[in-house]
């Protein structure tokens, strides 16, 4: 198994559906990586990239105020840069 930035990184590289992404990923670490990883590189201001985020955190079975947390601590980190 990949570790959760590969397999971040490699979706990146290529159209990879929410689903297959998950299922690739057991450990809730990983699925907390993934979610981080994808605030870092997205727009948060984008409804598209938003929505495709809220989906991603659905999928991986993830805490909703867990993803929003997520989303929040990096976008102050981002803001304070």
């Amino acid at each position: 198994m990949k570790c959760a930035k590969g397999a971040a990184f490699d979706s990146l590289r290529q159209p990879t559906y929410v689903e297959k992404l998950a299922h690739n990923l057991c450990v809730m670490g990983q699925r907390y990586e993934i979610i981080l990883v994808f605030c870092l590189v997205i727009n948060l201001d984008d409804t598209s990239d938003h929505n495709y985020l809220n989906k991603l955190a659905s999928t991986l079975s993830l805490p909703s105020n867990l993803a929003g947390w997520i989303k929040s601590e990096v976008k102050q980190t981002l803001n304070n840069e």
